[in-house]
């Protein structure tokens, strides 16, 4: 079966960058598109592994991603369709469904989505891994231009992207949406492309930054730990490993905390990723949610920092 997320809305807040946010659920694809819903609900093309809206950062906190579906917003002219674009429309996707079977498609107030099951649940466990499907969702936009006419938004490349459902309750107070669709939402397709070196062109040129190559991280030269984990450590704060990979700590901001939770893992330092040499520190207190690298450095005096350099092994190299 094929499974997706769904939220209340689209303002449901992402998981890490928001320690606190309104809960998703699962729910077969075909049962979530025919779903009736009181509110404007929006699906997830992923099937959530801990109930929350997932965003970019989610990757780095080495939880993986399991896309089960693909998705494509094809918007009307100035999100104003008329008659003869919904007529064209709807003509052009009965010719992808002859070459590709069994899409969904439905209709919405600014224009269309046709949806697919993937073959096997695509997994995305680094950012390049996050790369790669932009670039493969760019290409299959590119195709279904090329091939069927049918003008997809490139910009829906990003897997974390949220889809108005066909039967959402737009405006509070009022009834759920009933636009037009076809297809058969217990026996959704599968999409399979053979793409052109035109399709590649034209994605390239249609989503540049998809294809952009990854920045080069500089060979990592210290233990491992990373230069957080041993500012942390230096000062005596490192209390112990976390249940689920890195080290349980006091947190650097704790004078802002509300509540002492020193000892458990609602404050955790990670090792840096292969190439880096900084690391990260996870605080699920509301005053340290939206805390950068730079405010958590700051923590630290430069002696502190320096110190933490040393026992690390990072050697600071000068320009010639």
């Amino acid at each position: 079966m094929t499974f997706v997320t769904i939220f209340r809305d689209k303002y449901a807040r992402g998981w890490p960058r928001h320690a606190q946010g309104e809960r998703g659920y699962v729910l077969e694809l075909g049962q979530a598109l025919d779903r009736h819903y009181t509110t404007d609900a929006h699906f997830a093309a992923y099937r959530t592994p801990n109930d929350r809206r997932l965003v970019r950062e989610a990757i780095d906190q080495e939880v993986a991603i399991e896309l089960t579906a693909i998705v494509f917003d094809v918007d009307g002219p100035d999100h104003a369709p008329t008659l003869s674009w919904f007529q064209e429309t709807r003509r052009r996707v009965v010719e992808l469904a002859a070459a590709h079977p069994d899409p969904y498609y439905y209709e919405t107030r600014g224009g269309a989505r046709i949806v697919y099951r993937q073959i096997e649940p695509t997994i995305l466990r680094t950012q390049a891994d996050a790369l790669e499907w932009s670039r493969v969702y760019a290409v299959a936009v590119a195709h279904l231009e090329h091939r069927f006419g049918i003008v997809a938004d490139p910009a829906c490349n990003d897997w974390q992207r949220l889809y108005r459902l066909p039967r959402a309750t737009r405006d509070p107070g009022g009834k759920p949406e009933n636009h037009p669709y076809w297809g058969d939402s217990s026996k959704i397709g599968t999409l399979y492309i053979e793409a052109s070196t035109a399709d590649v062109a034209k994605a390239e040129r249609q989503a540049p930054n998809a294809f952009r190559e990854p920045r080069e991280l500089p060979a990592y030269n210290g233990s491992g730990d990373g230069l957080l984990f041993w500012a942390l450590k230096l000062r005596g704060e490192v209390i112990g490993d976390a249940p689920r990979g890195g080290w349980i700590c006091r947190c650097p901001n704790h004078r802002q905390h509300t509540s002492n939770t020193d000892g458990t893992d609602s404050t955790v330092v990670y090792q840096p990723k292969p190439g880096a040499e900084i690391g990260v520190i996870v605080c699920k207190h509301a005053h340290c949610v939206k805390l950068t690298l730079r405010d958590w450095l700051a923590c630290f005096s430069e002696a502190e920092l320096e110190a933490a350099r040393e026992a690390a092994g990072i050697v600071r190299t000068r320009a010639a």
